[in-house]
């Protein structure tokens, strides 16, 4: 009796000790893929399965995000290139555990019944951007091309998104899903792209459940792939945004498109490294960040 009670504690304690606690927030109505798999991760037990006992948050935009982080109320996040660049140039010490690929399209837009015809028309004019997000650098960059336009922060996606309705604003950077969504509203200007990277701080994560949650991303794809209708679907009602938006949105990404026996890819490229040092050193010049981030240091090796 006293060996089959002991046998019993220590597989008890084996079986405790095996679920590693993780904390993880996912863009709510944010990002395209991202969210999809931050709602794969909440609603099936695909994180359970690798040994972790999870704790899913959704939040509303990348600055919630990163200040989840950098207060330790989460610690991992998935988000946008730039809110990765944001953290290490502040000298959070975060690391970019993976990447899910592209985000969809960013774009400079107009009212569709506006006067502005092309880039030069904006200037003088107020653009409205995000600052410290990935469309903070490209709003930038057109205000300079436009020949100085003055680049206003609406730190809400929604109210970006009506001051441009409204006249407020002549122009304004959106991202997809939002841009498939207002496709009848407006026209682009100018149109860009970006990536979505997961970032774990760095101090607090430990290499093996940094493992565990990338192998968890990666049956979290596959489950993305098997289940497209059913993802997009949850996604739609949780943005509130038509299934038709987030499915061509989607289709953008690597991963969402790619056929089911198709490789997971989740590597950061070397084309995405140069991507990131280049919005350090213009966030740097800048003055929005205090320091040019050394990426490769604060980036996973698969």
């Amino acid at each position: 009796m006293n060996i089959f009670f002991l046998l019993i504690c220590s597989w008890l304690g084996t079986a405790s000790a095996a679920a590693t606690p993780v904390r993880i927030a996912y863009p709510a109505a944010g990002t395209i893929v991202s969210a999809q798999i931050g709602l794969i991760f909440e609603k099936t037990d695909i994180l359970k399965k690798h040994g972790l006992e999870a704790r899913i948050s959704s939040l509303g935009t990348g600055r919630e995000l990163k200040t989840a982080l950098v207060s330790g109320q989460v610690d991992i996040i998935l988000t946008s290139q730039a809110n990765f660049v944001v953290l290490l140039g502040e000298g959070f010490p975060a690391k970019a555990i993976n990447s899910l690929g592209s985000a969809g399209r960013l774009a400079l837009v107009v009212a569709k019944a506006s006067a502005v015809q092309n880039l030069s028309d904006l200037k003088g004019r107020k653009i409205a951007t995000i600052f410290g997000t990935s469309l903070h650098k490209p709003a930038m960059q057109w205000a300079v091309e436009a020949g100085g336009a003055e680049v206003v922060n609406i730190s809400q996606v929604g109210a970006l998104h009506a001051a441009l309705e409204s006249g407020a604003v002549a122009a304004a950077l959106t991202y997809d899903p939002f841009l498939t969504e207002l496709k009848d509203k407006v026209r682009i200007l100018k149109e860009d792209r970006f990536d979505l990277i997961t970032v774990a701080a760095d101090k607090s994560v430990s290499a093996e459940t940094i493992a565990a949650v990338n192998r968890a991303f990666h049956d979290a794809v596959l489950y993305l792939r098997e289940n497209r209708d059913q993802v997009d679907g949850w996604f739609s009602a949780q943005a509130r945004i038509s299934p038709n938006a987030v499915r061509e949105s989607s289709r953008q990404n690597r991963n969402y498109k790619a056929d089911l026996g198709a490789p997971v890819e989740l590597a950061i490229s070397a084309e995405l490294k140069r991507s990131l040092r280049a919005e350090g050193e213009f966030l740097f010049e800048r003055k929005i960040i205090k320091k040019a981030p050394d990426i490769e240091t604060h980036v996973l090796k698969f």
